[in-house]
């Protein structure tokens, strides 16, 4: 809900779940759950911002992480979604995955987490230069030891193309290379 240059969020009902006092608009990564992410203090020069997360009392969540965030995909057509009940959280500078309950999925141990676009529930995890693929369950799916991992195509979740440190690259199917 946007009111007066501020933000909450509403149910499909229309009642107001957290009031509209947010300068920032919310990310909801899983509608079971009243978990809401939102950024502060963003930076429209840098693009640097902080953000937290809470529930439908206002209450502070993850506190112990430095930046608690949903991770946004789209596809070439650009419908955006969030990965659900999934958030990548910053501590000390490194990345790791939390679910909605707070349980860590993965250690704050990565250099950065983001999407695979288009593929709902895979990430691109990256660890001292090198790239992989995980899970919205934390669960390796291509190991962290490629120089690239891209989609075969838009959408399939089970082949990938692999780069290594020699710029070959090689198909890899969910299990077994091809």
């Amino acid at each position: 809900a946007y009111s007066n240059g501020s933000w909450g969020v509403i149910n499909n009902k229309g009642e107001t779940i957290i009031n509209t006092a947010y300068k920032e608009m919310f990310a909801i990564p899983n509608k079971e759950k009243t978990v809401f992410v939102y950024a502060y203090d963003v930076d429209e020069k840098t693009g640097e911002y902080k953000s937290k997360s809470i529930d439908d009392t206002g209450k502070p969540l993850f506190t112990q992480y430095d930046r608690v965030e949903a991770i946004e995909n789209f596809d070439s057509k650009q419908n955006i979604w969030f990965e659900e009940n999934v958030l990548r959280v910053l501590k000390n500078g490194k990345y790791g995955l939390i679910d909605c309950d707070g349980n860590k999925l993965l250690d704050t141990e990565y250099d950065s987490i983001t999407s695979l676009k288009s593929v709902a529930g895979n990430l691109i995890v990256s660890k001292d230069g090198k790239v992989g693929v995980v899970n919205n369950k934390g669960q390796d799916i291509v190991p962290t030891k490629y120089s690239n991992v891209k989609i075969l195509k838009e959408g399939y979740k089970n082949e990938y193309i692999i780069v290594d440190e020699n710029n070959d690259s090689d198909k890899i199917e969910i299990g077994r290379a091809v």
